[in-house]
């Protein structure tokens, strides 16, 4: 149990990059909050739907000249305009750099064949959303086990 414990603390004193792929503003101010109160220094890009988040990760449309480093974590909800999270992991899935991405899915309810398909298209893992501030931060950090 210690390992875990060192390891969070390890990632939380080590800046790291994450994506948030959700429509929600709301969800993104809580996950934002909760990131940044373990580690200021973390970076958090925002993306609206699935087309920006694929745009994002393969540097196309207004993102081309972005200097920032691939994300160490995406925060993907699954229920967005334009491309759902499954579609936008469909069209990452063509690219095999992008297979040890750290996906999270992080949405309102989920079927064991869904999380079958997703874990097939490289999802790391599923949380089911929380508006709890509590229950938000219990999820980041076990997410932050697995980086």
């Amino acid at each position: 149990m210690k390992q875990h414990y060192g390891h969070i603390a390890a990632t939380a004193n080590r800046a790291l990059n994450f994506l948030i792929a959700d429509d929600d503003p709301d969800d993104h101010t809580s996950l934002q909050k909760v990131i940044w109160e373990m580690n200021h220094d973390h970076k958090i890009t925002s993306v609206f739907n699935g087309l920006q988040m694929v745009d994002y990760i393969l540097r196309r449309g207004v993102y081309t000249d972005c200097k920032e480093p691939a994300p160490d974590c995406v925060f993907l909800d699954l229920n967005m305009p334009l491309l759902d999270g499954k579609q936008a992991l469909q069209k990452l899935h063509r690219y095999n750099e992008f297979d040890a991405l750290n996906v999270f899915i992080l949405t309102t309810s989920i079927c064991e064949k869904e999380k079958k398909d997703l874990i097939s298209l490289g999802a790391k893992g599923f949380y089911t959303k929380s508006p709890e501030y509590h229950s938000l931060k219990k999820i980041v950090k076990a997410i932050l086990i697995k980086i």
